[in-house]
């Protein structure tokens, strides 16, 4: 039987425009709601067509993560434990939300991110005790921090989360860009 398989890199070169997150979309602080808000199908189902697609697609699908739940950041914290290697695909990593412990185990098996978008925005009830323990592990080369237009977060969580960043950004050696939307109280 002869192997008709397509060589990995042109697996990558056809599947890579269609796992790719835009920066315009992860960098994006101008919209009141977040430009991931929209359902659309999921990436991931490309992934289940073939085990040489499974192998392609994963780096490419880790790369850039969305995370916009509690329920997805203890997902991809229970993925992380049990595939640690799957971590050091992530490239770019936007939170939107404090989502608790998790983080800790998303940050800590994260070394390669090099972008990093972090939204202020956090409700009393969530907590940012992961994120705020987590920061310290990374080492990003951009920062983007996010707030509402209309009524900066005041809340313990929020001063949570600030305070994670005023202690953690001066270890950051690589940190060359940051972009802050309506950010009151932050100090650099």
């Amino acid at each position: 039987m002869s192997d008709n398989s397509l060589p990995d890199e042109i697996i990558s070169e056809i599947l890579s425009p269609a796992l790719q997150v835009p920066d315009e979309k992860f960098s994006d602080v101008c919209s009141r709601v977040s430009p991931f808000a929209e359902y659309v199908e999921s990436p991931s189902a490309y992934l289940v067509v073939c085990k040489s697609w499974l192998r392609v697609a994963t780096p490419l699908l880790y790369k850039v993560v969305v995370l916009r739940s509690k329920a997805q950041a203890k997902a991809l914290a229970q993925v992380l434990d049990k595939n640690p290697d799957l971590g050091q695909f992530i490239r770019r990593l936007r939170l939107e939300g404090g989502y608790g412990v998790p983080m800790r185990t998303i940050l800590a098996s994260s070394p390669n991110i090099s972008d990093i978008f972090v939204t202020l925005d956090v409700v009393s009830s969530d907590s940012a005790v992961g994120l705020y323990h987590g920061l310290g592990w990374i080492n990003p080369r951009r920062l983007i921090l996010h707030d509402s237009f209309e009524q900066p977060c005041k809340n313990k969580t929020a001063s949570k989360l600030l305070e994670g960043l005023n202690k953690a950004i001066p270890h950051w050696e690589r940190l060359v860009r940051w972009l802050i939307s309506c950010v009151a109280g932050f100090i650099i």
